[in-house]
């Protein structure tokens, strides 16, 4: 028979059950399926205790056992915080009615009924996962979304929740919102996974409600964009940024004699200098240098910038540079995402750096990162110039 691979290779399961043979029949089936992550105890006194004191994410348990039957062993988890309660997948010869509607109450998900085929029971196993990670990721992205509210009025710059963020977002609700009701369909509306699923589905479209109040904080249908000067923007913005760099830092500018105009918001050409500067000077705790340069460029077909491909013609290019600590490269992967940060809690919001990569991109220019630990980094920006005929009122 081949079994059905691990649906989450590194999920905690605990399997509980007071027959050895089973404890042995079980762990075997489970690892040979590729779970990493498989404890099992005969005791089930024990139970409550273990999932206090360690994550699980999933318990399997017998419901009738001597000293303790898995009834109570559910009535004691129900005591637990809801941060620790795992989902529960009875394991049983007792699938009465009455059986079944006791254990479900109780927080059961699901029945393997004695005896089993291994390759169902992994299939409950892996469906009872699905539902429980989905669900886990929902919450943590709520909460992270809640958090961001909070601490709005802690942002230097919390003025645009921009729509390349809300486009990334809502497309990644779309795909979890499309396939958690497709798995739905798939079940019958008797089974556990189908009501948890609906949970599941009830959850995206909080997420999806809470991303419109998001954007209700937004600007971006207030975005005037005009032709601007980009030295001259540049140099007002790192006035309005001395006080939030601080004395501690050096700020070096080397702006391009010749005029760069470039057709954006003038606030919004402020907020991503003053963002960078702020990424700049979290970057630099015992002070350093904060270099801010700019140039035109010419970029010819098939030129690369940043791992993506450049689209011919001219340029205004901005870099800002720190001498700080450095990104590792995992982290730069992820530099741009919204609500990614590296910082202590309540120390950052991740918004600042995914704002500017809005902006730039709104403004049809490219931006990209280059750092390594304990070697600064260095963001460079590409903005399209615009000529005179092009561009409406010029603003200094």
């Amino acid at each position: 028979m081949i079994l059905p691979p691990a649906a989450h290779p590194d999920a905690r399961l605990l399997v509980v059950d007071d027959e050895p043979g089973n404890l042995h029949l079980l762990s075997r089936i489970l690892t040979s399926a590729g779970y990493r992550s498989v404890e099992t105890t005969a005791d089930p006194r024990t139970v409550a205790a273990r999932v206090a004191e360690r994550a699980t994410d999933l318990l399997l348990l017998d419901l009738h056992m001597p000293h303790l039957d898995g009834f109570a062993v559910l009535e004691q988890l129900a005591a637990l915080p809801s941060t620790r309660m795992p989902p529960v997948l009875v394991l049983t010869g007792d699938a009465t009615p009455e059986a079944r509607r006791r254990a479900f109450q109780g927080g059961a998900r699901d029945f393997i009924t004695k005896p089993f085929e291994p390759d169902e029971a992994l299939l409950r196993v892996g469906n009872v996962l699905d539902v429980h990670f989905l669900q886990r990721r929902l919450q943590a992205q709520n909460r992270q979304l809640e958090q961001q509210l909070q601490h709005a009025d802690r942002l230097e710059v919390i003025g645009r929740l921009t729509s390349g963020i809300t486009h990334d977002f809502n497309n990644l609700l779309t795909v979890a919102r499309g396939n958690a009701d497709m798995a739905r369909q798939q079940l019958s509306r008797n089974t556990p996974a189908h009501g948890d699923l609906g949970q599941a589905l009830h959850a995206l479209d909080a997420a999806s409600a809470l991303a419109r109040r998001l954007l209700g904080f937004s600007r971006i249908n207030a975005v005037q964009p005009q032709r601007v000067e980009l030295n001259a923007a540049v140099r007002d913005a790192l006035q309005l940024s001395g006080r939030l760099i601080g004395q501690a830092i050096k700020v070096e500018a080397e702006l391009s004699r010749q005029p760069l105009h470039v057709v954006a918001d003038p606030r919004q050409i402020d907020q991503v200098v003053m963002n960078l500067a702020a990424n700049a000077r979290d970057a630099m705790p015992a002070g350093g240098t904060l270099r801010v340069s700019t140039s035109s460029r010419e970029v010819p077909p098939g030129e690369d910038g940043g791992g993506f491909r450049i689209m011919p013609g001219s340029y205004a290019v901005m870099t800002i540079a720190d001498t700080g600590e450095g990104i590792d490269p995992a982290a730069r992967e992820r530099i741009f995402d919204p609500f990614f940060t590296t910082k202590a809690e309540g120390k950052g919001t991740g918004l600042g750096l995914s704002i500017v990569y809005a902006i730039v991109k709104h403004a049809s220019g490219y931006i990209w990162v280059d750092s390594e630990p304990g070697r600064g980094t260095v963001f460079t920006l590409y903005l399209p110039t615009t000529s005179d005929a092009e561009g409406g009122a010029a603003t200094a």
